[in-house]
């Protein structure tokens, strides 16, 4: 992509970011609408084209409002909270399958779910409502949730965590704006690891 447009000046980087399900839309890369993809790796092995960095191993919780009598639980099992209403992402999402795998596993079927939606901030928003029970990555729930009245339930039979990557088209030239945008991603997600 030619970047001299989006540069005011020698030390000014402009992102164009927007939001893109890395596992459904890998083709944006090929077709060189987007430089790179952040998100949940869970792309097929094959993708031969394909460079992927790992930044992060990404652990999910289940969370309620503070006000869900959930949220006073010293000890929470999974099968406890099947009849709940619970915020789902949408069906055939990859990420969202491999919660239900698990699920389904520790507890022998799929809880109840009140909505599906693609998006994260209407969850959250819900989730403070303190009606719903959802399972969200830990970097949404540590970062994202900051300030809302959500609370992580001590659940001890949820364990899922998936990678956290970037991904780049192989035999393909970054930009050095990219290149230094992929350079401090690497950093933040060090801190995160830190933090977590």
């Amino acid at each position: 992509r030619d970047w001299s447009s989006d540069v005011c000046s020698s030390d000014l980087i402009i992102v164009h970011a927007t939001e893109v399900n890395p596992s459904e839309n890998v083709h944006v890369l090929s077709e060189r609408k987007l430089d790179l993809l952040i998100g949940r790796s869970t792309r097929a092995q094959g993708d031969d084209d394909l460079n992927s960095e790992t930044l992060f191993e990404d652990a999910f919780t289940v969370v309620a409002g503070e006000k869900n009598p959930w949220a006073r639980r010293r000890k929470v099992a999974l099968a406890d909270l099947m009849d709940e209403g619970w915020l789902y992402g949408e069906p055939g999402n990859a990420t969202q399958a491999r919660i239900s795998e698990i699920i389904l596993a520790k507890t022998g079927r799929l809880p109840r779910v009140a909505m599906y939606t693609t998006s994260m901030n209407l969850r959250l928003a819900l989730l403070a409502s303190g009606n719903y029970i959802s399972c969200i990555p830990g970097s949404v729930y540590r970062y994202g949730a900051a300030g809302r009245p959500i609370k992580e339930l001590p659940v001890v039979d949820m364990a899922l965590k998936l990678p956290v990557a970037i991904l780049t088209l192989k035999n393909r030239t970054l930009n050095p704006a990219v290149k230094i945008f992929i350079d401090t991603a690497r950093d933040v997600a060090k801190t995160m690891q830190a933090d977590a």
